[in-house]
């Protein structure tokens, strides 16, 4: 289940100075189907209306995904609490965590000679483009010291997108780092 929040368009009214609605959905992504959604209070954010979703959705033995906004130790105890597993974005807002991540990622993941394989290593060609996808496993790095007070934190994933136009010549490489309490099938 993917947790995601947008802000629909052509909802405002200039005349009334009625700001765009914004919610965040609960999109159960192999059905392709939406199970939830709450509206973001004008004067809060993503953070406050989350777990009012998560409250309204059965979520016993899913695997609940959210972007970086999403990755707060109290949404991650708040899954858990309800049964479920979390697998979340970290980004640069969580500061020394995601530095570290960085770091232990360079060192024992994408450096020549890493110790560490990746259990996903796939190609696409469509969009007039060629990506490739390799996503890594690293549940020592939930050991860090840095991520001491993650609620059930099991693993830390590196998944490196290396992106080419076809026919351009230019290559784009990104990599984003996930915390998970699943410690199920890397796979999955």
């Amino acid at each position: 289940m993917a947790i995601d929040g947008k802000t629909l368009r052509r909802s405002f009214d200039r005349s009334r100075e009625q700001s765009p609605l914004h919610v965040v959905n609960a999109w159960a992504s192999e059905r392709r189907l939406v199970l939830g959604q709450r509206r973001v209070d004008s004067k809060s954010n993503e953070i406050t209306a989350i777990p009012a979703l998560l409250d309204s959705l059965a979520l016993g033995n899913t695997l609940v995904t959210l972007e970086a906004m999403g990755c707060q130790k109290d949404i991650a105890r708040h899954i858990l609490d309800r049964r479920a597993d979390n697998l979340l974005v970290l980004k640069v807002n969580q500061g020394n965590a995601y530095e570290v991540v960085r770091g232990y990622s360079d060192t024992h993941c994408f450096q020549r000679n890493a110790a560490l394989r990746p259990v996903l290593d796939a190609f696409e060609d469509s969009h007039g483009r060629r990506v490739r996808r390799r996503v890594l496993v690293c549940p020592e790095a939930a050991t860090l010291e840095a991520l001491r007070g993650w609620p059930g934190l099991r693993t830390v994933l590196a998944a490196e997108s290396i992106r080419s136009v076809n026919g351009s010549g230019q290559v784009e490489t990104e990599i984003r780092y996930f915390l998970s309490s699943f410690a199920g099938d890397p796979q999955r």
